[in-house]
């Protein structure tokens, strides 16, 4: 290609002349500012911080400088590039991370003016990366971690790409972090590193219900993270940290619940040596989830105070966003929704920030467990249904579909959604949803009064049954104490007597966990049971039971369960009208005589005086009165029958 001849003109050349004075000046600024920083820029120690620091603020001003020196100056774009990651690693300390990534971009640019080779555009392309994790931007770090394992020629950096974006699992995040991994895991990498790759494509496998394929690549990621220590210590903290969040995920059982505690405490001794308040808060939501189901509040709420405290501290989007869904969480389970409507607002903000489906779905769970737990559609988020039918399909997501379908009254479409989960119960996978399944199959096993199912859900509910506490994960929900729905599995399987003893106990856990809407949901169980009972002795327990439920409803705004009580409790007064006709038709007449006399508070000796009779034959009546309308004392035939019986024939 010829060079042009056009003419160059008088105000071009002054232009031209202008431009590389201009480039000079940016010069003589830089060096000079360098000078006034006094310090070197010191190497990435690969963690994303720098072991010696320039004087603040000067870092940003130097490589702005340096860039504008000129495009076709690689050394000035290479000092602009140098300068601009030391002041993004200024902006991280000041936890600014929005304005280190700009700094990044900044870095990432020169550096290609500069003609970075492969291996220094590589790093620089996750560092950025790196940056949008911590800043929230979930969608560019990955993308950026694509680009950079895309012109890497180094194996370590392959590795380093798919490390960056971590404990991260909606479906964009799985295909290219699962990728990666498996990229790098087919080359030649230090045992640490594999260790580390091994328990990130596990933790994805496991969280796509894949855990028979997740389990050994777990056990390969934690035997290597302690390789070389016959203690049982970490070789590798890092390695050790990722490996046990593998672990976690791999738990799917009730009696898992201490090891879910020991692997926390490893979590958080590691996460708090290395600095990581992501792992920190982590490592804390496994402890909340073990201290609810073992009923220990104190514990919940020692975590829920460090989980804020790191939140606070680290200042990392990611960490607030678990510490608000962590607390709408709670709120939902202790009636407290107006302040769980609020968190779960502030979290789905962030959520939609960060580009993660996953986490905006986890909103619409929460919402739609919020409208099924108050009875009321109203809660239900207009465009649920867009949502459900864009989320992956699993048996989780087909309950909860379900279960809002009954809601609104499309009773077809429930029913439709249920028959596919129905098949499930007979051959349950494993899998770490399965228990939420369960949770939500009590609601439609009673909607479609499918008997065998409650017997069949009862067995596969009662290990975690077994347990005193609160059910669930703390970026969803939680349930209360789950001797609460299995309670209603076995009555739906026809279970009463066991039924009425699990419920007992689940109001009485919930009480203690202050799981106040879960307190008015078993009473109202319980009385229903109780009314299924039949005896004038069980039906008057059922409405002091109701009643109760019914003023607890009304208190926390519950407007389905309120309904449901106020229907149960006009049933019981029908109820007990008849029950009370058939015992005391069940009476012989000298047996009403000396019921009327019980009722007056007579002692046996008044009234064979009053009757004529002897105290022996009193006796002997009052015998077969209990008996018959099934009282165990005269004080409790007071109590029961508020009516003066009908004397005579």
């Amino acid at each position: 290609m010829m060079a042009s001849t056009r003419p160059v003109g008088p105000w071009e050349r002054r232009l031209r002349a202008a431009r590389l004075d201009a480039g000079a000046v940016h010069r003589r600024v830089a060096l000079e500012l360098e000078t006034r920083a006094s310090v070197r820029a010191a190497e990435d120690t690969g963690a994303g911080e720098w072991t010696n620091q320039p004087a603040v603020g000067l870092a940003a001003d130097i490589a702005a400088h340096w860039n504008r020196v000129g495009r076709h100056d690689r050394a000035a774009q290479a000092a602009a590039a140098r300068w601009a990651r030391i002041a993004a690693a200024e902006a991280r300390r000041m936890l600014a991370f929005d304005d280190a990534v700009a700094h990044l971009r900044t870095a990432t640019a020169a550096s290609r003016l500069a003609g970075a080779g492969p291996g220094e555009l590589a790093s620089s392309l996750i560092e950025l990366g790196r940056a949008h994790y911590l800043a929230g931007n979930l969608v560019e770090a990955l993308r950026h971690c694509e680009q950079a394992a895309a012109v890497a020629d180094d194996p370590r950096l392959v590795a380093a790409a798919a490390l960056v974006v971590r404990w991260v699992t909606f479906p964009e995040a799985a295909r290219v972090v699962g990728g990666l991994c498996e990229r790098a895991l087919a080359l030649d990498q230090a045992p640490s590193i594999r260790a580390r790759l091994l328990s990130q494509l596990a933790t994805i496998v496991a969280e796509s219900g894949r855990p028979e394929r997740a389990r050994p690549l777990a056990q390969e990621a934690l035997a290597l993270a302690r390789a070389g220590d016959d203690s049982g210590a970490d070789a590798d903290g890092q390695a050790l940290l990722d490996a046990v969040r593998a672990s976690e995920m791999l738990l799917t059982e009730a009696d898992d619940v201490h090891e879910r505690l020991r692997l926390a405490e490893i979590a958080a001794r590691q996460a708090e040596a290395l600095g990581q308040t992501l792992s920190g808060v982590l490592a804390e939501q496994w402890r909340l989830r073990a201290s609810y189901q073992l009923g220990r509040i104190e514990e919940v709420d020692a975590s829920m105070a460090a989980i804020a405290r790191m939140a606070e501290r680290g200042g990392l989007p990611l960490a607030r966003w678990h510490l608000l869904r962590g607390q709408a969480a709670r709120a939902a389970l202790q009636g407290r929704f107006d302040a769980g409507r609020d968190a779960d607002q502030a979290a789905n903000a962030l959520a939609r920030a960060f580009g993660d489906p996953l986490s905006v779905g986890l909103g619409y769970a929460w919402a739609q467990h919020l409208a099924a737990l108050r009875g009321d559609p109203a809660d239900l988020p207009d465009d649920l249904w867009a949502s459900l039918a864009a989320a992956p399909p699993n048996p989780l997501m087909t309950a909860f579909r379900a279960n809002a379908l009954l809601l609104v009254g499309r009773r077809d479409e429930a029913r439709d959604c249920y028959e596919q989960l129905r098949p499930l119960l007979d051959d349950p996978p494993v899998d770490v949803r399965w228990e939420g399944v369960l949770v939500q199959c009590v609601d439609l096993v009673e909607a479609f009064g499918d008997a065998a199912a409650g017997r069949r859900l009862a067995a596969l509910l009662a290990p975690a049954a077994a347990y005193p506490g609160a059910y669930g994960i703390p970026t969803v929900l939680f349930v209360g104490a789950m001797a609460g729905p299995y309670g209603r599995a076995l009555a739906h399987g026809g279970a009463l007597e066991q039924a009425e003893v699990a419920l007992r106990r689940a109001i009485d856990a919930d009480l203690a966990l202050g799981a106040r809407p879960y307190v008015v949901l078993g009473r109202l169980a319980l009385a229903e049971v109780l009314r299924r009972r039949g005896n004038s002795g069980a039906l008057e327990a059922a409405v002091r039971v109701a009643g109760a439920a019914a003023a607890e409803a009304r208190h926390l705004d519950l407007p389905g369960p309120l309904a449901r009580a106020d229907r149960l409790l006009a049933e019981l007064a029908t109820a007990r009208r008849r029950a009370g006709e058939q015992e005391r038709a069940a009476l012989t007449s000298r047996e009403r005589e000396v019921a009327a006399l019980v009722r007056q508070a007579r002692s046996n000796r008044q009234i064979a005086e009053a009757m004529v009779l002897s105290e022996r034959t009193v006796e002997s009546h009052v015998r077969n009165i209990l008996a018959k309308l099934g009282c165990a004392n005269c004080t409790e035939l007071v109590t029961r029958w508020r009516e003066p019986p009908t004397t005579g024939g």
